[in-house]
């Protein structure tokens, strides 16, 4: 149920009501995208959530900073500040960016809040980072059930709640379990990452994406120190370590090797003595290697004789293809139940590996289609009978339609499959239909930017001849067409299609 019905289902009961709530606003920062009216009314509703001492306190410390904001003394009708379980500061700072944007417009209208003070709205950056500290802390004092916390910075500058969080008696970051930076060096993340051994032992995911690389030593050091800290860390994923391959996978391989289950590196350099430590972490069910540097055969025959008893995804994708490395890496999960993998090479030495190796594969996605393959793809999926999910995407964009290939080369047993490449709307109709009779395919997914109202009415046509497509999505778009809508409309009220939203789309 989309969150529209939910809010119908606040309106039925005082027992409905009391249960929808908090799924409501567990994480309304981050369940969807906010408009910035949504932004407005939402920061609006939270500041009334602050007792009368904490808005005076808000007041002083904005006045200080010459604005005026003038909160209503009224208290909110239910504390929601105790409901929520996620926050991304990011959006949070953005949110508040556009209220007092908002109030900034409106302030000749007592019922808003700001007036203005000055000539000019810089630095109002300080403005948003005193209410979100504000906020965050709110946050951490009422929610018992908060979790998940992402950092990243809104504006060119950050300014953590680092002194508040250092001042707090109770240690308000122990029930953190998912947590997800964002580097900067122009920021004062890194502050914050200091305080974490310390104060953060609990978490369940962590990661990182490094976007400046200044001191890198020292960022990766202290990234391996949280680690280390944590008592039973099972998701980790870091994007841009580069050259802290070894110091991280040493931390993971020393520290969490009886609880890690899945492990993400992108554009990570490796060398052999990481290679090694994390062979000791022998619970993982998912590898996921990106554009990664330093997979030689001689380093990933180290993950090949570690045989990961207990893998059930791998991702193997690199810009510089290597098929002996693919290959070899396929193969270091001979001895498991593999179900899913992707892939960016097709060529008959990986095709064959994985037939002999992993015939079991349930989830498939090719990364880097190329229509020259198009005989080994075929082969690959007509000999795995377990296939239900197929993802088939291009690394370029491209306008031209580079599928053009019939349906009745995909099996039966396909449930899902998702377009990322391109494809016109003659070669989606002869997709579609040349399905085999028996096909059980019911979501579809096409993320392509020029998909158009023609490609709509291919979709159309297979539905009302099969009628068993359940769910549509459609990505790279930001808007429709009035001819677009109508035939999006035909699926949804004549064939009971539920059309994904395209926040969504990685959720099925």
């Amino acid at each position: 149920m989309g969150s529209n019905g939910l809010y119908s289902c606040l309106l039925v009961n005082r027992h409905w009501h009391s249960n929808v709530l908090p799924i409501l606003w567990k994480r309304p920062f981050t369940s969807k995208p906010l408009s910035s009216v949504n932004s407005v009314r939402l920061i609006e509703t939270l500041l009334l959530c602050f007792n009368s001492q904490a808005k005076e306190s808000l007041r002083t410390s904005l006045k200080q900073q010459k604005l005026k904001l003038i909160i209503p003394n009224r208290s909110s009708s239910y504390d929601y500040a105790s409901l929520l379980t996620e926050l991304d500061y990011k959006e949070l700072e953005k949110s508040i960016y556009f209220y007092l944007l908002d109030s900034l417009n409106n302030n000749n209208n007592n019922n808003r809040f700001i007036t203005r003070r000055s000539g000019t709205i810089q630095p109002f950056l300080k403005h948003v980072h005193i209410i979100a500290k504000n906020l965050f802390m709110l946050f951490m004092k009422r929610s018992t059930k908060f979790e998940s916390l992402i950092i990243d910075k809104f504006g060119d500058f950050s300014d953590l709640p680092i002194i508040e969080i250092q001042q707090r008696s109770s240690n308000i970051l122990s029930r953190i379990k998912k947590l997800h930076l964002n580097y900067y060096e122009s920021s004062d993340i890194f502050d914050f990452i200091r305080l974490l051994p310390s104060l953060c032992n609990n978490l369940i995911e962590f990661t990182v994406n490094i976007h400046d690389f200044d001191n890198e030593a020292l960022i990766h050091r202290s990234i391996a120190d949280i680690i280390i800290s944590q008592k039973a860390l099972q998701k980790f994923s870091i994007e841009g370590a580069r050259n802290g391959g070894n110091t991280i996978l040493t931390a993971l391989g020393d520290s969490q090797s009886e609880s890690l289950t899945s492990v993400r590196f992108k554009l990570t350099n490796f060398k052999s003595a990481g290679m090694k430590s994390l062979t000791k972490c022998d619970k993982l069910r998912e590898i996921i290697l990106e554009n990664c540097q330093g997979l030689t055969p001689e380093i990933t025959r180290i993950l090949y004789n570690a045989k990961f008893k207990n893998l059930k995804k791998l991702v193997i994708w690199n810009k510089h293809k290597a098929p002996p490395v693919t290959s070899m890496m396929i193969r270091s999960a001979m001895k498991s139940e593999l179900k899913d993998l992707t892939l960016d090479t097709i060529i008959i030495g990986t095709v064959n590996t994985i037939l002999e190796h992993c015939p079991n594969i349930t989830t498939l996605k090719i990364f880097d289609y190329q229509p020259k393959h198009d005989v080994q793809m075929f082969r690959l999926l007509r000999d795995l009978p377990f296939l239900e999910r197929l993802t088939i995407y291009r690394e370029t964009n491209v306008e031209l339609g580079v599928i053009n290939f019939s349906g009745r080369y995909l099996p039966n047993s396909i449930k899902c499959l998702r377009l990322e490449c391109g494809i016109n709307p003659d070669q989606l109709d002869i997709l579609l239909k040349g399905l085999g009779e028996r096909s059980k395919l019911n979501t579809l997914i096409i993320d392509y930017f020029k998909l158009e109202v023609a490609h709509l009415k291919a979709i159309v046509d297979w539905v009302e001849e099969k009628q068993t497509l359940k769910f549509l999505g459609i990505g790279g778009k930001s808007g429709f067409s009035r001819s677009e809508l109508a035939e999006l409309k035909i699926l949804q009220n004549e064939y009971d299609v539920f059309i994904i939203p395209s926040h969504r789309l990685d959720y099925y």
